[in-house]
């Protein structure tokens, strides 16, 4: 067979050759240098015209660039590319394109199998528990503990398990998870508009027999079926059809909008006294945010206008509430039990409290310093808390101890404080100081002057908390169709003078039902 060919450039000729792949039938066109192949392949015939000049003479020559030089070999590059390509585009049983696509198919179908699907469910629940088991970078809280040691620090740095959002395991898990969930849910579409077309596949059981069609109706009538047009079959929770598209999407929802609210989500935490106003711009105790936003910037002051513990009789603590002010709000209160929402942050009570202890030092030059002592409250009322603070040269600390009460019986009286002034481990003074008492110190005198219940107050922006419980919802919806409402069906086929009527149930929802017991029981009561 001889196929003609025209001239695609002075210097390069196109013709047409049968892929080793194709039938004889189905050909393809390569591009052949003439410089250096003057024909195509062998077995093959070629015959060559120019459109310019109306026969098959060559063109004049002309001077090129050297650049040209180069095009034979692009060209045969390119030759091989188109090659490879329609090889493996080849639906021809035996052709690489179809032992291609034969392996694809099979990776696809492992990739969409529900075990895969589980799988891949876990793997990202488990990195999950892993970035709240492990202190990440982006909260801003240092790492204490086990996670504080070297080896394991480099370790958890390695592996990336301090950033466990942005690392490449999880990204890559993520990506699978998507994948096998949303190719699970495609294919659970695919099935349930088949079977609401066509039904389910079975098995059949038959529970007995009609006279007509009119009986069949109001038998699956009478028990909740919906009898389809045909009036020859009747199906029952139809909508059932839909709990596993349900289930595996709001499983997708959920892991994706709970990613999204850890990555965004901004958060700091103010150390507040009681009448104390925190101005924007001043320092947090705490601060972190996920890897996707910045840090939490407040553009209105928070007060702490009361705070106040509560305790058992046995001593234990019953209950922590703040009463705070934001910006122009009305006051409103937070608990360890219960939050608050303004102006889209939302204020948490920490269980951190203590008190503060507001001192005046004159000392023997008289200049005055006031210091602020933040101690945590003690467990229990005959315990004290202790604290170290700077005080003047890098060798002197004041140690300070700490009781609820003076008498050290109640939970709730006379914070007593006692300071002891130590340099290079000698203890130079010491003083017991009740709110308003002044004594003798280190050359001069101290002063309590005040002393203020302090606490701290979280505050936390939250973004998709909406999405994420939406998610929720969906995913409560699917496992409530799957449980409570399974399909079931009936249809009737004939049999001699009768109509033979028959019972299938999704699977998990068969025989052992007793569904098709009952019916039976009531279709053919004399039976066996």
């Amino acid at each position: 067979m001889t196929f003609t060919a025209r001239a695609v450039t002075p210097r390069i000729r196109a013709c047409t050759v049968t892929s080793p792949y194709r039938t004889a039938a189905r050909s393809r066109v390569c591009l052949a240098i003439v410089s250096q192949a003057p024909e195509c392949r062998p077995g093959t015939t070629m015959a060559a015209t120019n459109s310019r000049y109306g026969d098959s003479r060559s063109p004049p020559r002309r001077r090129t660039l050297d650049t040209a030089r180069a095009a034979p070999t692009a060209t045969l590059i390119a030759v091989l590319a188109a090659d490879t390509l329609v090889s493996l585009t080849s639906t021809s049983s035996g052709s690489p394109g179809w032992m291609m696509r034969v392996g694809v198919r099979r990776i696809r179908a492992r990739l969409e199998s529900p075990r895969f699907a589980l799988g891949s469910t876990l793997a990202v629940v488990a990195g999950i528990i892993v970035a709240y088991v492990v202190p990440q970078r982006w909260t801003g809280v240092a790492p204490s503990g086990v996670w504080s040691d070297d080896r394991v620090a480099r370790v958890v740095s390695a592996l990336w398990l301090d950033r466990v959002y942005a690392s490449p395991w999880f990204l890559a898990i993520l990506l699978v998870f998507l994948f096998a969930m949303t190719s699970s849910v495609v294919r659970q579409v695919g099935i349930a508009r088949r079977r609401l077309r066509s039904g389910l596949p079975g098995p059949w059981i038959t529970v007995g027999h009609v006279s007509n069609a009119g009986e069949f109706t109001a038998f699956a009538s009478g028990h909740g079926y919906m009898v389809r047009r045909d009036a020859s079959s009747a199906v029952r929770h139809p909508y059932g059809h839909f709990a596993a598209i349900l289930l595996h999407a709001g499983i997708i929802l959920a892991v994706l909008f709970a990613v999204l609210v850890t990555v965004t989500q901004q958060r700091m935490t103010i150390s507040l006294a009681t009448g104390e106003t925190w101005m924007p711009g001043s320092p947090v105790a705490e601060e972190g945010h996920g890897p996707l936003v910045r840090a939490l910037a407040l553009d209105a002051p928070v007060t702490l206008s009361e705070f106040n513990p509560q305790y058992w009789e046995s001593g234990g603590v019953r209950s922590l509430e703040s009463t705070i002010r934001f910006a122009d709000s009305l006051p409103f209160t937070v608990s360890v039990k219960s939050s608050a929402y303004r102006d889209g942050l939302r204020f948490y009570q920490s269980q951190l409290y203590g008190d503060s202890f507001f001192v005046e030092v004159v000392g023997a030059d008289e200049a005055t310093q006031t210091m602020r002592l933040d101690l945590s409250a003690p467990p229990a009322a005959d315990v004290a808390s202790y604290a170290d603070f700077s005080f003047g040269s890098q060798t002197r600390v004041l140690r300070a101890k700490y009781y609820l009460d003076e008498s050290h019986e109640s939970m709730i009286g006379t914070p007593t404080i006692t300071l002891r002034l130590v340099d290079r481990g000698e203890v130079i003074d010491e003083v017991t100081l009740t709110e308003g008492a002044s004594a003798a110190f280190d050359g001069g005198t101290i002063q309590l002057v005040a002393v203020r219940r302090w606490t701290d107050v979280i505050i936390v922006a939250d973004h998709g908390v909406p999405l994420l419980f939406m998610s929720f919802a969906v995913l409560l919806a699917g496992a409530l169709l799957v449980y409570l409402a399974p399909v079931r069906e009936l249809r009737m086929i004939p049999d001699g003078d009768l109509f033979e009527v028959q019972w299938t149930g999704v699977r998990g929802h068969g025989i052992d039902s007793g569904e098709a017991v009952a019916l039976r029981a009531e279709l053919e009561p004399n039976d066996g």
